[in-house]
């Protein structure tokens, strides 16, 4: 199984020194799911292997706000909108970004299975590529709800005054880059060592990058191993 996709995904603009190693050597993986378990969200056991077994993990990215390899993921919905939790959006239309996405698919399904509940048939969900994007669909109220990375709500202020969180979870993964487990050491190091001195702009999602470490992502593992086989 391929599980790389076909070259850098929206949001990481600029990455230069990537364009010459596309194509199998290495990936960047805006998701923890493509990265290390796989671009099938419902196949249970690639959930369940131990890793990726093409690619190991280099770096990992950052919050831009915080420094730290994770996130929090929160659930918003109009400033409006009488919800208070997900409880109350049962039927409504739900927006995600993919179905391998660490902070619009898998959170909800989390939630709503620690309460007993399916997902997708609690909720009707949409795909709505991108990130600011889907808060601007909930404010123009093509979608009820999505959630989204808080330093993707953080870059736009406004978001605050036509939005509210009813809900969140912590700990989402961003994004890593994969290096397959073939190639030579001294290459790994070279693209590790540019990769740590890459100063991301502003308008990129994601803050620089800095080593993969299991122990970042073992946390959203745990939330993943939650989930029945049809999720």
């Amino acid at each position: 199984m391929n599980l790389r996709p076909p070259g850098p995904e929206p949001g990481f603009e600029g990455f230069e020194f990537l364009k010459q190693r596309q194509g199998g050597e290495v990936s960047l993986f805006r998701t923890f799911a493509k990265a290390f378990i796989g671009a099938d969200s419902k196949n249970l056991k690639m959930r369940r292997l131990p890793g990726n077994p093409h690619y190991q993990g280099l770096v990992i990215a950052t919050s831009k706000f915080t420094g730290e390899p994770y996130q929090r993921t929160l659930l918003v919905v109009r400033k409006d909108d009488p919800a208070n939790s997900i409880d109350d959006l049962a039927g409504s239309t739900y927006g995600y970004m993919n179905k391998s996405c660490s902070s619009s698919y898998f959170p909800p399904a989390v939630m709503l299975n620690r309460q007993g509940k399916n997902f997708e048939q609690f909720l009707k969900i949409v795909e709505v590529p991108g990130w600011q994007n889907r808060v601007d669909a909930v404010v123009a109220k093509k979608i009820r709800s999505t959630m989204i990375l808080e330093d993707v709500w953080k870059m736009t202020p406004t978001n605050e005054q036509t939005c509210k969180i009813i809900g969140q979870m912590d700990h989402c993964p961003p994004a890593i880059l994969a290096v397959n487990k073939r190639l030579d050491i001294e290459t790994v190091g070279k693209l590790r060592e540019q990769a740590l001195s890459y100063i991301p702009s502003w308008q990129t999602v994601y803050g620089s990058f800095r080593p993969y470490n299991y122990a970042d992502v073992q946390s959203f593992t745990h939330y993943l191993s939650e989930l029945p086989a049809d999720v």
